[in-house]
């Protein structure tokens, strides 16, 4: 069960990254209706497709056909596709943190330097196996890095796992420019900004004078005001997510808005 659930998260993933290739409507079909190797026998007779023969060789693996496996991998990374795809797709055939994952988009950033697609999923791997300067060095490669809006957010993130959120922030601040309903940005901005919040609340407990105490509180409620309007924004689109109803929950009672925390507390 574990296998099969992640065999349909994964093709979900890689149908959704490149829907600008055509599927093929009867193979996707039985598919769905999970006739596996029905689907898989689809898949390898449109062989002129590099989907169907990613397909293919995806389910072949899944399947346990090794040989079969073996002749769709060579033939996706023949020269009857000459595309920065193949590439990336039989790269995807192989664990996102794994040594010949990370081969094959090398390889093929040789050979399309600027391509998109490959460029990105380098930089996924970068974070996958926790190489973070080396995802940033990636993104600042990027030829469109100041403008476009993955490189903007994936910058951000990667400092944010290296808990650099002082420069994290502003870039997460420049995506909401570009797209000022992106909920990734809301929600970190939001969470991080609570987050430092809490600390200080926990620092004030224990320091030597009333003085420092109430400082420190200050300090606390200011990144509050700051975080609100982002964790509420978040908490809309995400009204299920119990570390944002908590969030908004400190917010609602540190800045004395107890008729919205009432509320929030009793759904």
């Amino acid at each position: 069960m574990q296998k099969l659930t992640f065999l349909l998260l994964t093709l979900f993933i890689s149908s959704s990254l490149l829907a600008q290739n055509e599927d093929n409507e009867e193979c996707r079909a039985l598919y769905n209706q999970e006739k596996f190797d029905d689907s898989y026998q689809c898949y390898a007779k449109d062989n002129d497709r590099i989907f169907s023969v990613y397909m293919a060789a995806y389910l072949a693996e899944f399947l346990e056909y090794k040989k079969s496996f073996k002749k769709h991998y060579k033939h996706l990374l023949s020269d009857d596709f000459d595309s920065p795809e193949q590439y990336y797709y039989a790269a995807n055939l192989h664990p996102k943190n794994s040594k010949k994952h990370f081969k094959l988009l090398k390889k093929g950033l040789k050979k399309y330097e600027s391509d998109t697609l490959l460029l990105q999923s380098q930089i996924e791997y970068f974070i996958n196996v926790k190489d973070y300067d080396q995802a940033l060095e990636s993104c600042k490669n990027y030829a469109t890095q100041n403008t476009n809006l993955y490189i903007i957010l994936r910058s951000a993130d990667i400092l944010r796992l290296q808990e650099k959120y002082q420069m994290a922030i502003p870039l997460y601040e420049k995506a909401l420019l570009k797209d000022e309903k992106n909920y990734n940005a809301h929600y970190w901005i939001g969470m991080i900004y609570h987050d430092q919040a809490s600390a200080l609340l926990l620092l004030s407990g224990g320091v030597e004078t009333a003085e420092e105490s109430e400082k420190l509180e200050k300090e606390a409620i200011s990144l509050l005001k700051k975080a609100l309007p982002h964790i509420e924004f978040a908490y809309k689109k995400n009204s299920k997510s119990t570390d944002l109803k908590s969030a908004l929950l400190t917010c609602y009672k540190r800045l004395g808005m107890e008729l919205k925390y009432n509320m929030l507390r009793d759904l």
